[in-house]
């Protein structure tokens, strides 16, 4: 077990510095410096995704920031439809399980609030608050997805 880590860290400082950042502050892209931050994350304020999380996540390579942005795009209303139709509660947990697997790594934060609350909530019992946690988390999907198409028109 001792070889195991010591490859793994030298392997994250290989592919994102020593920090694990993967960019100083100085090579931070542009568009996670321009924007103001709250304090309580380092997403923009009123964003619906942390891009500071999504570099890190992503070494600050851009391409991959945008594959993984567009991956979000396509998976996420399917996760959302399954969501829509799902008849079984085994069914509705793992959708929003996935949902909620899916934004956490794009640092979409309220959506994998939402996704995590309706995992977790007992259909047969709340079936109205499932409901409702279901239509507010299809508007966050729909944010975040018309948040990074709004990225996709910005020039790379």
């Amino acid at each position: 077990m001792g070889l195991i880590r010591p490859m793994r860290a030298k392997t994250k400082a290989q592919f994102c510095g020593a920090g694990g950042s993967g960019f100083s502050d100085a090579a931070r892209p542009s568009h996670t410096l321009s924007r103001p931050r709250s304090a309580t994350s380092s997403a923009p304020v009123g964003a619906p995704i942390d891009l500071v999380h999504l570099a890190k996540q992503t070494c600050g390579d851009e391409a991959l920031e945008r594959e993984v942005l567009s991956l979000f795009r396509s998976q996420s209303s399917l996760y959302v439809a399954c969501l829509r139709r799902a008849k079984a509660d085994d069914e509705r947990r793992m959708a929003a399980h996935a949902l909620r697997g899916c934004a956490l790594s794009i640092g979409a934060w309220h959506v994998a609030r939402l996704a995590k609350n309706l995992e977790l909530n007992d259909q047969n019992e709340q079936n109205e608050q499932a409901d409702s946690v279901l239509i507010d988390l299809a508007e966050a999907v729909d944010r975040a997805c018309f948040y990074i198409k709004s990225l996709d028109d910005q020039p790379a």
